[in-house]
């Protein structure tokens, strides 16, 4: 807060260096860390329960000591997330470096209103720092003589309580909210990296007329021809793709394949497959498919097929590492009729086109948390302009 700002009406406009003490934390080196002793109070462990902590297992002054109930500021970090005021919550600590212990003058400043005091006036706090985008940090002197309103104790006291009960239910949904975007997250997450895998193993392995289909091999169906060596330096961009072992890596003038066809990893990403529906050239990093006989094996069918057969899993440890064609083309498989391979197709991009379309919807719904979680935040900070303005509690 400036101090041309005004302030209510029996206030008074204090320093911070007039009702409280900042203690900068201990300087630690990653070499001092051990794994008992005291835990480490670090910028991360103010504002993310999951975070780990160092430990330290020697005595440290007492300045240094934080137990339950202490104010703390970091006074560096990211604006949003750690910069600012925080009570410890955990157990007995030490403080590292870049956080302030804040000892109050209990006959001035009630220590939970000069929390909301601290955070209320962090723009001001963040506009008069250091540093570039994302991290700032605020020096002992500027914040030791930046001012705040203060009302006598009671009044504090008065606000603090109006701040816990309306800010706590504004957090809670915040939270809430928070929780739902995070759970949903991780299930399109886990599903966009496993579905193709559940979906093909449901519909290949588990299908109910898998027993009756005809047992054969890779190499009965299947060529896996060479890719040919283009360097990246022989290259002229054109409009034929150019694929390494873990898909496009680039563009030719040329091409040396003239059919749709599938590449699969030879080195490198071993095993990896892709479809590649046009004219291309695979590189020697690479093989290319040739189907025998188009009458028994459709293309796209193969392409799941390959994906459920988990070709990585075939590689070559050594000089020779890599996906040996003679390995592949032992691998057994059931081989359905085509009709059956169609419609198998079929049900796996309808699944897919499902989850895209559950994706879409995620994100607009996320959109729409986001929108109230931006409310939420509005509404929290006109609360406390409320609050320092003498507006909450008369």
């Amino acid at each position: 807060m400036s101090e041309m700002i005004q302030i209510p009406k029996g206030w008074k406009s204090k320093k911070i260096i007039d009702v409280c003490e900042l203690i900068n934390g201990r300087a630690f080196k990653p070499s001092d860390w051990t794994t008992t002793g005291l835990k480490i109070i670090r910028i991360q462990n103010l504002n993310n329960n999951s975070a780990l902590f160092n430990h330290y297992n020697q005595e440290v002054k007492e300045k240094f000591i934080i137990n339950t109930g202490d104010l703390l500021f970091s006074w560096s970090g990211t604006p949003g997330t750690s910069f600012g005021a925080h009570i410890w919550k955990h157990d007995k600590a030490i403080l590292n470096q870049h956080i302030f212990k804040v000892e109050i003058n209990s006959k001035i400043v009630d220590k939970y209103f000069l929390r909301y005091a601290l955070n209320w006036n962090l723009e001001e706090y963040i506009k008069n720092s250091h540093g570039g985008a994302g991290l700032k940090h605020i020096t002992k002197p500027k914040l030791e003589n930046s001012f705040l309103p203060i009302p006598s104790i009671s009044k504090q006291k008065q606000i603090v309580q109006k701040l816990d009960d309306i800010l706590g239910q504004l957090e809670e949904k915040k939270k809430e909210i928070l929780s739902i975007i995070e759970q949903n997250k991780a299930k399109i997450i886990f599903f966009e990296k496993h579905w193709t895998h559940y979906v093909v193993d449901r519909e290949i392995e588990k299908h109910p007329q898998q027993k009756e289909w005809k047992k054969t091999t890779i190499g009965n169906e299947i060529e896996f021809a060479y890719g040919k060596n283009l360097p990246k330096s022989k290259r002229i961009e054109g409009n034929f793709s150019v694929y390494g072992s873990n898909g496009i890596v680039g563009t030719h003038h040329e091409f040396l394949v003239d059919f749709p066809s599938i590449v699969i990893g030879r080195k490198g990403t071993v095993g990896s497959v892709h479809k590649a529906n046009a004219k291309f050239w695979p590189t020697d990093v690479s093989f290319y498919i040739k189907i025998n006989d188009s009458k028994k094996l459709q293309l796209d069918f193969v392409y799941f097929l390959l994906l459920h057969l988990n070709l990585p899993k075939y590689r070559q440890s050594g000089p020779k590492s890599g996906l040996n064609r003679n390995d592949a083309y032992k691998i057994e498989f059931s081989l359905p009729p085509l009709s059956t391979q169609k419609q198998i197709v079929q049900n796996i991009k309808s699944a897919e086109e499902k989850f895209q379309s559950q994706k879409v919807q995620f994100e607009n719904i996320k959109q729409n948390y986001e929108n109230t979680i931006n409310h939420i935040n509005h509404m929290q900070s006109s609360i406390l302009d409320a609050a320092f303005s003498g507006k909450l509690v008369q």
